[in-house]
């Protein structure tokens, strides 16, 4: 009884490279290729066919470890947001600082002060070459625009009278917002073009926002120029019994707003 697996044997030419079914390798045959990959082979090509080392999982995902690339974009982020978060913590010292001094030496004073240290320090800060130096710059700076924060709504109240009060400082208060949008704008038009800068050498580099930092500056320069032609709070002088000037800064108070009338010849009394 012929063995049924026999026509299943392959059977290699001697000198062809080519083997075939069946008995005597005959043409009813089918051709096989000798060097053709084994299946184990072909299924590791097709697996990673199109993948690089790059796409793969990275293995400490499943462990909650961030990726070291994660990691050095968050602290990349958190250097940019240090000057900010380190401004806002002086202007709180400031606030605290500068509302005492204020019932104690003056509104119009303590303004004044904490204006030139505010423009002092952030012209300093533009030139900063240090990282550490800005920061500290900014510090001080911060510690300037606290104080202008909260004496600037005492100041302001003290010369309005009690039925315009609450609509002037809600006026005052959306200068607030005015000047993030300046700050926005000139951020958007001021910053990314590079070009605005020069160096002189490497010890000292100046980009644009550096120019940037110098003209947020300009609105508290401005201020500081005006607050030294206005008058004391005339409260705050009655307050420390210093009469006559308080009365005299009253008396322009009202003839300047009946000038405005269209009624000078009004007496203050």
């Amino acid at each position: 009884m012929a063995d049924p697996y026999q026509n299943n044997v392959y059977h290699q030419g001697g000198g062809d490279s080519y083997g075939s079914y069946g008995e005597g390798g005959g043409h009813d045959g089918y051709g096989y290729q000798a060097d053709y990959p084994t299946q184990e082979e072909d299924a590791a090509s097709d697996a990673t066919e199109g993948h690089d080392e790059e796409d793969q999982m990275y293995e400490g995902e499943y462990q909650g470890i961030p990726h070291p690339d994660e990691v050095k974009a968050a602290q990349r982020a958190a250097r940019r947001d240090t000057p900010g978060l380190t401004v806002f913590l002086s202007m709180m010292v400031g606030a605290f600082l500068w509302g005492g001094l204020a019932d104690k030496v003056g509104r119009r004073r303590c303004l004044i002060v904490a204006l030139a240290i505010n423009c002092v320090f952030a012209f300093l800060s533009a030139f900063a070459q240090g990282y550490g130096f800005f920061l500290f710059f900014r510090v001080l700076s911060g510690v300037g625009i606290g104080g202008t924060v909260p004496i600037v709504y005492s100041y302001f109240s003290e010369f309005l009278q009690m039925d315009k009060r609450g609509e002037h400082l809600s006026w005052l208060c959306m200068f607030w917002m005015i000047g993030g949008i300046y700050a926005s704008f000139t951020a958007w038009g001021i910053i990314p073009r590079y070009g605005w800068g020069f160096s002189m050498g490497t010890e000292f580099q100046f980009h644009s926002w550096r120019v940037f930092v110098l003209v947020a500056a300009l609105p508290a320069i401005s201020s500081l120029v005006g607050l030294t032609f206005m008058p004391e709070s005339p409260r705050f002088l009655l307050e420390t019994a210093e009469h006559d000037e308080a009365w005299m800064i009253l008396k322009q108070v009202h003839d300047t707003n009946w000038r405005a009338k269209g009624q000078p010849e009004k007496v203050f009394t």
